[in-house]
C-alpha cells in the first residue's frame, strides 16, 4: 500500500490476506484487561505464562467458573489472544517451555480505550493543545521559509502527519468517549429516579453539575486554542498555494482543518444538548417531585403497603362514569387522521373570506349611493351578510362583536360608582358615538348595544368565558349583569352557552352541550390512585363504611 493513500480495495485485500478477526466475549475481554493492568506494574512490560495463568484464575473466580480445569481453559484463552494478535509470544531454546508474552499495539489500544481513556482531564487536554500549537507554529515558520521537497517532508509534513494529526485523533477519541459518558450519566439518573427519587435529587444534581462543568471546561479550552491553531494552518496553506508539487501537504492541511472544525463545533453542540437534558430533568423534579414536598402521601402509602399483612385493608372503588372537566383547556396535541367530510357545525371560514364578503356588500351599497344618492345603511349590510352566510356569525362574533367593530353605543352610558359601595349609579358622558344615522334596532336591541359598548364588558366577558363566578364582591360587574341580564342571555345563546344566575346570587356561564368544549378525562387508574390516597386519611371506622360517616357519629363529634 502507498504511504500517503489507502484506498478501500487495498484495505479490504490487506485485511483478507492477513485474516484479521476479533472475537472478545466478556470473559476474554476481562482477561485482557487483567493482563494490561498487571503489565502496567512491570518495568520491562513482559509477563510469563505462569503470571497469565494467575490472572486468568482471578477472572475465573469472578465469573464463578470451576477451578478443576483452570489450567486447560487458561491455555486456551492465551492461545486465543495470540491467534487474534492481541498478545505476542516469544520462545527460545534456552527457556524452552517458559515463553514470554507482550501486549501488541492492538491489545494496548483496546485496553487503553477501556482503562486509560475513561477519565477526562482538562490539564491533559491543555497539554495536548499546547504541544499542537508549538508543532503547528514551527511547521508554519518552516513553510514560510521554503525549501526543497526534503525540507517540506521533514519540517512540515512529518510534524503535521505524525504529531498534530495523532493528537487531533486523540482529542476526537476523548470527545467520543465523553458522548458515551453522557449517556451513562443519563442512565444513572434514570435509575436513581426510578428507585428512590426523593433521596436521588442530590445525586442527580451532582451528576448534572459535574457533567456540565466538564463540558464547559472542554469548550473554553478549545475556544482559547482553536483560533491560534487555525491561523497557523492558514499560514501553511498560503505557503503551498504557489507550489504545484506540494499537493500532499495541501491535502493534509485540509484534513487537519476539517478535524479542528469538528472538534470545536462538537463542544458547543454537546453543551446545547446537555442544557436541554438538564432542563428536562429539573422540570421533572419540579412537577413530579415537588407536588409532595412534605412526603405525606408517599409516607402514608408506603406504611400502608408495608403493614398490610399485620393490618390488612380492603380497597373498594366504583366503576363510575368518567369525570369531565369542562373548564380546563386540553394542552395535548392531537394528530389523529381525519377522513370523510366535516359536519356543518365544524366548518369554518377564514377571516379574509369574511372580510371580502363584507367588502362586496359595502361596495354594492356604495354603488346605490352613487347612482341614487341614498345614504349608506350599515345595518342593511349586516342583515344581508347574516342572511347569506349564517355560519359566519361564529367567526365574526368570537372575541369581539359587530357593535364593538363599528363602535356603536347609546347616547348616554351607565356605569356603577364604586366609591359609593355600589349603592347608586352615576350617569357619565358617552365615550362611544354613532358613526352614522343607521337604526341599530335593525341589527340588535339598543340595550344590548349599550351593554357591549360598556368598558366593563370586555374584561367581564373574558372572565365569564374562563369559568369565573361573578358574585356580589365584584360590585361593578355584578350590577352590570343585573341591569343587562335579559339581553346578555340572548347574546350568549348565540355561542350555545347560557348565562345563569344562581340562587346564591352569582352569575356564571354554562354550556348547553359538553361536546363543544375541551375535556380532560381521568382514567380508571388515576381514579383508583385518588381513592387510595383518600382512604389512607380516613379513620378505621369511616374506612369500614367506605368513607360514609353515620349521623350519630357526626352528632357525637359535634
Amino acid at each position: 500500500m502507498s504511504e500517503f493513500s489507502q484506498t478501500v480495495p487495498e484495505l479490504v485485500a490487506w485485511a483478507r490476506k492477513n485474516d484479521f478477526s476479533i472475537s472478545l466475549p466478556v470473559d476474554r475481554l476481562s482477561f485482557l484487561l487483567a493482563i494490561a493492568t498487571l503489565n502496567g506494574e512491570r518495568l520491562e512490560g513482559e509477563m510469563s505464562e505462569g503470571e497469565l495463568v494467575d490472572a486468568f484464575r482471578h477472572v475465573s473466580d469472578a465469573f464463578e467458573q470451576t477451578s478443576e480445569t483452570i489450567s486447560q481453559r487458561a491455555n486456551n484463552a492465551i492461545n486465543d489472544l495470540v491467534r487474534q494478535r492481541l498478545l505476542n509470544r516469544f520462545t527460545s531454546e534456552i527457556t524452552e517451555g517458559n515463553a514470554i508474552y507482550r501486549l501488541t499495539p492492538l491489545g494496548i489500544g483496546i485496553t487503553d480505550y477501556y482503562i486509560r481513556q475513561r477519565e477526562f482531564s482538562t490539564l491533559r487536554l491543555s497539554m495536548q493543545l499546547s504541544i499542537v500549537a508549538g508543532e503547528l507554529k514551527r511547521a508554519a515558520d518552516a513553510a514560510e521559509e521554503g525549501g526543497d521537497e526534503f525540507h517540506w517532508h521533514r519540517n512540515v509534513f512529518a510534524p503535521l502527519k505524525y504529531s498534530v494529526a495523532e493528537i487531533f485523533d486523540s482529542i476526537d477519541l476523548t470527545q467520543r468517549i465523553m458522548d458515551e459518558q453522557q449517556q451513562l450519566v443519563k442512565d444513572d439518573i434514570a435509575q436513581l429516579l426510578n428507585k428512590d427519587w426523593r433521596a436521588a435529587i442530590s445525586s442527580c444534581e451532582l451528576l448534572l453539575s459535574e457533567t456540565s462543568g466538564t463540558l464547559r471546561e472542554l469548550q473554553d479550552t478549545l475556544d482559547a486554542a482553536g483560533d491560534k491553531l487555525q491561523a497557523n494552518l492558514l499560514r501553511i496553506q498560503d505557503s503551498t498555494m504557489a507550489r504545484d508539487d506540494l499537493h500532499f501537504v495541501d491535502r493534509l492541511v485540509f484534513d487537519l482543518q476539517s478535524k479542528l472544525d469538528r472538534i470545536v463545533s462538537w463542544g458547543q453542540q454537546a453543551i446545547d444538548l446537555w442544557i436541554g437534558y438538564d432542563r428536562h430533568v429539573h422540570k421533572f423534579i419540579r412537577t413530579a417531585i415537588d407536588m409532595d414536598k412534605n412526603r405525606v402521601f408517599a409516607q402514608r402509602l408506603r406504611q400502608s403497603v408495608q403493614t398490610y399483612f399485620d393490618e390488612p385493608w380492603a380497597l373498594t372503588y366504583a366503576n363510575a362514569d368518567r369525570l369531565l372537566d369542562m373548564r380546563d383547556e386540553e394542552m395535548a396535541l392531537r394528530d389523529e387522521e381525519v377522513t370523510g367530510e366535516l359536519p356543518a357545525d365544524l366548518e369554518f371560514e377564514e377571516f379574509n373570506e369574511i372580510r371580502e364578503q363584507l367588502a362586496a356588500l359595502i361596495e354594492a351599497q356604495l354603488a346605490v349611493y352613487k347612482e341614487k344618492g341614498i345614504p349608506l345603511d350599515l345595518g342593511l349590510v349586516a342583515r344581508e351578510f347574516l342572511a347569506q352566510y349564517p355560519r359566519g356569525v361564529t367567526s365574526t362574533w368570537r372575541g369581539s362583536s359587530w357593535i364593538r367593530r363599528y363602535s356603536w353605543a347609546s347616547p348616554r352610558q351607565i356605569s356603577p360608582d364604586c366609591r359609593q359601595n355600589g349603592s347608586r349609579l352615576m350617569i357619565t358622558e358617552p365615550r362611544y358615538r354613532r358613526m352614522s344615522l343607521t337604526n341599530i334596532e335593525q341589527v340588535m336591541p339598543v340595550k344590548l348595544a349599550q351593554a357591549l359598548a360598556n368598558p366593563l364588558f370586555p374584561a367581564l366577558d373574558s372572565a365569564l368565558r374562563a369559568g369565573r363566578h361573578i358574585g356580589l364582591d365584584e360590585l361593578d360587574n355584578h350590577a352590570f349583569l343585573m341591569d343587562f341580564q335579559d339581553y346578555l342571555e340572548e347574546f350568549y345563546a348565540r355561542y350555545n352557552v347560557e348565562l345563569i344566575r344562581a340562587p346564591e346570587g352569582f352569575f356564571y356561564l354554562r354550556p348547553r352541550s359538553t361536546t363543544l368544549i375541551s375535556r380532560s378525562v381521568l382514567s380508571e387508574l388515576d381514579m383508583m390512585v385518588g381513592k387510595i390516597l383518600c382512604y389512607l386519611y380516613l379513620s378505621p371506622e369511616r374506612l369500614a363504611n367506605e368513607g360514609i360517616l353515620p349521623s350519630r357519629s357526626s352528632m357525637t363529634s359535634c
